[in-house]
């Protein structure tokens, strides 16, 4: 074998070295470098002829290792091969991770001291993960640390999560068919489920989520076997319980004696479910498949910091779309934690100052199973170890502290609260649970006939607080909750005000009309009304505006403004993007940018990966923000284009360390791997003042940096909107009636009902109707007034004009945005300009006709345009790709003004192009109609960016073209 030129050969003779002489190479440099045991060329009798690449153990005798698959230089069929070959070892034993590796182009030319200089330094190693279905995310080009990184610890622990997960899955799924319908009901009337059936289907919902809590509970009793606990009596291992005869009645002895000791939140209502099985064969048969379940997992539970029983809940009970009750990924805690767990904490902790660690408070005030607070455990124990060296002993007391003393949550639902309550105990099974600061927070009508709102009760809170708003409205005086106690629960209100250091949340976002109709009608009725009476009785105007009584999830943002300390803390949570966007919401942007300095907003424009939470599909972003009183503070926005999967734990890791870098400056590996990224300066102060009845009226304007992906995008944006050629469209423009008045009045039809005829655009598919296809139109619908509303109708009828604006835009079918029709229109799907005042006179299709259609064609060219269709990309709520464009913004859309622009060229130039069939906007930047269109825009107004850019760079935004 050929080692290296210079060694071997004089300098006349030069043979290239082999792929295989450079794994050696690379495997001692690894070896040597950064201290973890690596062979190279490894075969085994197993593997056949087989030979493995690379092969990396964390440990030296460790069973557990990487497989890596190396070739020289990169091309699509190197790449296919090796994602072939790494899949191949993905399915020996032992391996648990694979990664295909591309050495540069030129390696096999180099001698051995410039391999080790290249190995040393270079940026150049092309490299990525690969599971069954190929690549994982994709492939990144770095140095060999970054390949250490891949193939590290951390990931054996998204392995074991994930394995832990499935395992269960399927046992409980199993165990769950051999529980009959009456034992169901039981079951779901326990947990305080619904139980819902139809067509004679078994709703299994209560039977798994039983099975879940006594798998759980078989864990937690093997974990506190194993820790050394003492608990009265004595309590069995997994495999003495394997070998009884009657495995119920000894789980409920074992059990008995755990209660004895403490555990009730977590014991209690696993006997409780225990004891609604009936003694017979089908439940023998459910716990022995439940607990060959759990022998299979307590191995790799203590590997586990994440919270394995999230997604598993999540996907068993599948009620998230009703109740808001949203799944927080794995990879999106750990993102949430590792940024907003800040290292200032933590500086040199010593043994003295362990105490001072157990002063932080943390809150979830929705935490569900616990995911948040079980990722915030392991960054806080991380940071300590980062900045301190401290004895084993500090760092157990620390470990017990993050229990009792530092992580607190609320949580409406019974069974999810005692999950987080066992989850938390793993991870320290000899806490006391008279300290732990686990709340369920009552929804509905309680046992004593009050009316709870689950956490949005904490905003009308006892002690202090109460004394200061002096409430005294038929509130009660205390509103006490269930909190966890060692005897079961307590009645006690949550003493956190002003005082929490860290509030990460994913609140439900549902609207309260669907998260509330599990509750009978005079319930729902009585909490609805609570949730406004807390509402009005907020002497806070910042926190009042940022709530939507119709929306219980708007009520959280006031709720962590009252627990986060008012001098410094930090806030961690998810948000849906259009938050930023909507008009709807300016009294939460407002909330969020008075109170605090918005460190870091990242969205995700990945695709496939849209949302941070599980079992939605809106675009949802993250947020960090942090108490300051400093001016001129940046905010950081972020735009993912390549989003970790949910369960990718190490990926979310590395991208929090490489957002981390980019906050302080260092933008390379975000840019390079992740996504794009913008800073802007005082976003406090990004509103704008409006005349309203003789009063000036201070709007929030979007955040508009959260809704694209290229952040030059909003910069040509603030151009068109600080350009003195354009104005307001609400400055000459008279809006006539939404379609939801047209909607309300009227029916549509296929033919003429009146004389005079009432005509409509009612209908905004391009995909079925080719007229949408062109600027100029005619009506799809003539109207027929519905009962006892023609006088109504009347009056909507009366607003109609010949340009209509969309408020709603599909933006990867779309073609046009506004039309324009010979006859006057309203609209469903449209909102029509009724009129224009130029230098105080009235321009309609009543006093000025002429004038009035060569203004609407104008204007209608003018949005078609991409500097019109940029405008609208601008004002996008509810959902980034099927936007709904509210009548409240877009009257701030920008246009040209009549007395500096040609109009008059602009309605010539659309006569020539109205009945031209133009392409959808992801293909704009290869229209030749839109680039005249375009062309004559540019000549018209001045200082206008270059269209050929804005056009390319739409038609690249994913929320555009979908890909």
């Amino acid at each position: 074998m050929v080692s290296c030129r210079d060694d071997f050969f004089p300098n006349s003779f030069f043979m290239p070295t082999e792929e295989k002489a450079i794994n050696g190479i690379l495997a001692t440099y690894l070896e040597k470098t950064f201290k973890v045991s690596v062979k190279a060329e490894v075969r085994r009798s197993s593997w056949g002829s087989n030979r493995l690449d690379i092969s990396i153990y964390q440990k030296k005798n460790s069973t557990y290792f990487t497989a890596v698959e190396c070739k020289i230089g990169y091309d699509k069929a190197k790449e296919r091969r090796a994602i072939q070959q790494a899949q191949h070892w993905i399915e020996k034993p032992g391996c648990w991770n694979a990664i295909i590796l591309f050495y540069p182009e030129n390696i096999a030319e180099l001698s051995i001291s410039e391999l080790e200089k290249t190995f040393s330094n270079s940026k150049e190693f092309l490299m990525g993960k690969v599971n069954h279905e190929g690549i994982i995310s994709r492939l990144v080009r770095g140095k060999l640390s970054e390949l250490i990184e891949l193939s590290n610890s951390i990931d054996e622990e998204t392995k074991n999560t994930s394995l832990i997960t499935s395992i269960l899955d399927e046992a409980i799924k199993v165990a769950a068919d051999f529980v009959d319908r009456r034992k169901n009901k039981e079951l779901a009337q326990e947990l305080g489920i619904e139980y819902q059936e139809q067509k004679r289907k078994i709703d299994y919902r209560p039977a798994r989520i039983a099975c879940l809590i006594i798998a759980n509970t078989m864990l937690l009793q093997n974990r506190l076997k194993k820790s050394g606990v003492k608990i009265p009596g004595d309590i069995q291992n997994l495999n003495q319980l394997d070998s009884e005869v009657n495995l119920q009645h000894r789980l409920l002895k074992n059990w008995r004696d755990i209660l004895k000791k403490d555990y009730a939140p977590v014991i209690e209502p696993a006997i409780a479910v225990l004891l609604k099985l009936e003694s017979s064969h089908a439940t023998e048969t459910i716990l022995r498949i439940l607990l060959d379940a759990v022998i299979k997992c307590a191995g790799l539970i203590l590997k586990v910091q994440t919270d394995h029983v999230g997604p598993l809940y999540h996907s068993l009970l599948q009620t998230a779309k009703y109740d808001g009750s949203f799944y927080t990924n794995l990879s999106t805690s750990v993102l949430l934690s590792e940024l907003g767990v800040t290292t200032q904490w933590f500086e040199k902790v010593t043994e003295s100052k362990v105490n001072k660690v157990s002063q932080i408070k943390v809150c979830d005030p929705a935490c569900g199973t616990g995911t948040l607070l079980m990722s915030v455990a392991r960054s806080i124990k991380k940071r300590v170890e980062e900045q301190s060296k401290v004895s084993d002993k500090a760092l157990e007391q620390i470990h017990r502290c993050l229990v009792e003393d530092i992580l607190h949550g609320f949580d409406i639902n019974n069974h999810a609260i005692h999950l987080a309550a066992s989850m938390l105990t793993m991870s320290a099974p000899s806490i006391d649970y008279n300290k732990m600061g686990l709340w369920r927070m009552e929804h509905g009508k309680t046992d004593d006939g009050n009316i709870r709102v689950g956490s949005l009760d904490v905003l009308v809170g006892e002690g202090e607080y109460r004394k200061m708003q002096k409430i005294v409205v038929d509130v009660d005086d205390e509103i006490k909750q269930q909190k966890l106690m060692g005897g079961g629960t307590k009645k006690e209100a949550p003493d956190l005000y002003d005082k929490c250091d860290l509030v990460i949340m994913n609140p439900p976002y549902t609207r309260n009309q669907v998260r509330n109709s599990h509750l009978p009608v005079s319930v729902k009725r009585a909490v609805d009304k609570r949730e406004k009476l807390i509402k009005s009785l907020l002497k806070d105007d910042l926190q009042k505006g940022a709530i939507k009584s119709t929306i219980g999830g708007t009520f959280f943002l006031p709720i962590a403004d009252q627990l986060i300390k008012k001098d410094a803390g930090t806030l961690a949570f998810v948000n849906p993007s259009t938050a930023f966007l909507s008009s709807d919401n300016e009294g939460f942007r407002k909330l969020l940018s008075v109170r605090f300095h918005v460190e870091v907003i990242i969205t995700s424009h990945d695709n496939q990966r849209i949302n941070f939470s599980g079992n939605t599909r809106i675009t949802e972003s993250i947020v960090i923000a942090r108490r300051s009183q400093k001016k001129d503070q940046e905010t950081v926005f972020i735009s993912l284009t390549n989003t970790p999967g949910p369960s990718e734990i190490f990926q979310a890791r590395r991208l929090s360390i490489a957002i981390l870098n980019a906050i302080n400056g260092d933008e390379y590996e975000l840019r390079a791997h992740y996504g794009t990224i913008s800073r802007v300066k005082n976003l406090r102060d990004r509103t704008y003042c409006k005349q309203h009845n003789g009063n000036r009226e201070k709007r929030c304007l979007p955040w508009s940096e959260v809704g694209f992906c290229n952040q030059e995008l909003p910069k040509y944006y603030d151009k068109l909107r600080t350009n003195s050629s354009l104005t307001k469209i609400e400055n000459i423009a008279v809006f006539g009636s939404g379609g939801r008045s047209a909607f309300e009045h009227f029916v549509p039809m296929e033919t003429p009902q009146l004389n005079p005829e009432i005509r409509a655009l009612w209908l905004n598919n391009p995909a079925t109707n080719n007229d949408l296809w062109k600027m100029k139109t005619k009506n799809d619908r003539w109207l027929l007034y519905k009962e006892r509303s023609q006088r109504q109708g009347d009056s909507v009828w009366d607003t109609r004009g010949c340009l209509s604006l969309p408020e709603r835009l599909h933006l990867q079918l779309a073609r046009t945005t506004a039309r324009f029709t010979d006859s006057a229109v309203i609209g469903y799907a449209f909102v029509p300009i009724h009129q224009f005042l130029i230098n105080g006179k009235k321009i309609g299709s009543d006093n000025d006709e002429i004038g009035y259609i060569n203004l609407c064609k104008a204007y209608c060219l003018w949005f078609n345009s991409s500097y019109g269709i940029l405008s609208f990309l601008n004002i996008r709520s509810r959902k980034l790709t099927y936007p709904y464009l509210s009548i409240r913004y877009l009257k701030t859309l920008p246009i040209p003004k009549p007395s500096e622009c040609d109009l008059s060229f602009l309605s010539k130039t659309f006569d020539k192009f109205c009945d031209k069939d133009l392409k959808s906007l992801p293909q704009i930047h290869n229209d030749p109609i839109r680039k005249a269109i375009d062309d004559a825009v540019f000549k018209t107004v001045p200082d206008l960016p270059n269209p050929k850019n804005l056009r390319e760079s739409i038609s690249n935004e994913p929320s555009v073209h979908g890909k």
